[in-house]
């Protein structure tokens, strides 16, 4: 990403509720050479916020095994241009505390788990897969 430049290095000037920030005329960088122009600067603001949800996981609080109810579409062997809403519900989970987080327009959040033995279950159910027969989309 490049070089950065503290605050403290700036002038910063407000006129009529507008703050502005000018970078130093000459910054040296990292090789030694001499940087006179900065293409980005990147601001960043914290707020404080009245309402909405915070999800937070830690690596030294290890998950309690969960119930997993998953909604997934599927895709009919029958018929490669439909797909069907199917849904996954699994009574024991346990969440593995490794998460991977990809950034970027399609990212993904990827985690992991066992399924565990539901030992006070008479039927030992590990999963149960549902397909939803009135619930399908044509990709047309």
């Amino acid at each position: 990403m490049g070089d950065t430049v503290p605050l403290d290095q700036y002038t910063i000037t407000t006129t009529s509720g507008v703050t502005t920030f000018t970078a130093p005329a000459e910054k040296p960088s990292e090789g030694g050479e001499t940087i006179t122009e900065i293409d980005r600067v990147i601001v960043r603001y914290d707020r404080d916020a009245t309402a909405g949800v915070a999800i937070h996981n830690s690596a030294d609080k290890f998950p309690q095994t969960i119930r997993l109810i998953l909604k997934v579409l599927i895709v009919d062997p029958c018929d490669a241009s439909t797909l069907r809403a199917a849904i996954i519900d699994i009574p024991s989970f346990q969440p593995s505390p490794e998460v991977s987080i990809t950034f970027s327009s399609e990212g993904t959040i990827d985690f992991s788990g066992d399924l565990q033995v539901n030992y006070c279950s008479s039927d030992k159910e590990l999963y149960s897969i549902y397909v939803l027969a009135d619930d399908e989309e044509d990709e047309d």
